[in-house]
């Protein structure tokens, strides 16, 4: 018994244990917030990637400074050259797209270029621009008509329709001819003349009139002019 009342006094020394102090109340309430701010942060960005258009960012306009740094072309002269020379020259190759077209001239031999547009000196931007070229198809060609018979008149109304200027002679006649109508020119019918070209067109004179006055060359079969009764030349 003695021991049992020692054991409880010394219980009853012991300081009695203090109670469990609940967690701080303020690291709680911060844990929560800190939730809460990663909820929403992700909230707004499962919104944001859910509209179209919004992912990407439109790319930024280029400088004006690219623009003006655009090669320029300044257009060559090409009147005078072959079209050929200018066809084959590599150096206009991508650079420039030539529309050709053809036409008669008098003066430029067949395939030489006589016109173009733009005209020599054009600034051009880039490449791959249209020159309008145009080609000489030398002079124009066309066919001597078959005229014998015909009257003065009749010759020169059918030589003008082709182009050809007539060039009237009188030549003398024994009767062996019409009066006033063609006897021979100076180009055959059915040859190629260019036109423009002087066609010298005989003419019969009346019967026995005596000619004085005759172009150089008598036609064949004539004589030359003689002395006597003259006829001028009919225009």
């Amino acid at each position: 018994e003695l021991s049992h009342s020692m054991a409880e006094q010394a219980a009853a020394r012991r300081p009695a244990p203090e109670p469990a102090q609940p967690a701080s109340r303020g690291f709680g309430l911060t844990g929560i917030l800190i939730l809460l701010a990663i909820l929403t942060l992700l909230t707004l960005w499962s919104l944001l990637m859910s509209r179209p258009g919004q992912t990407e960012l439109p790319a930024p306009s280029e400088p004006e400074s690219t623009a003006s740094s655009e090669t320029v072309n300044y257009v060559p002269d090409f009147v005078g050259l072959s079209y050929s020379q200018v066809q084959n020259n590599r150096d206009y190759a991508g650079i420039y797209l030539f529309y050709v077209t053809e036409e008669y001239h008098d003066a430029a031999p067949q395939g030489t270029i006589i016109r173009q547009e733009p005209a020599a000196g054009t600034a051009l931007p880039g490449e791959g621009q249209t020159i309008r070229l145009v080609v000489s198809k030398g002079p124009e060609m066309v066919e001597m008509p078959n005229i014998i018979g015909f009257t003065q008149e009749g010759a020169i109304r059918e030589l003008e329709s082709r182009g050809l200027v007539p060039s009237c002679f009188m030549v003398f006649n024994d009767g062996s001819y019409a009066s006033g109508c063609v006897v021979e020119c100076n180009i055959a019918p059915g040859n190629k003349v260019e036109s423009g070209s002087t066609i010298i067109v005989y003419i019969a004179a009346d019967r026995d009139v005596r000619i004085s006055a005759a172009p150089e060359t008598a036609a064949p079969g004539e004589e030359a002019a003689s002395d006597g009764e003259t006829a001028a030349p009919e225009e």
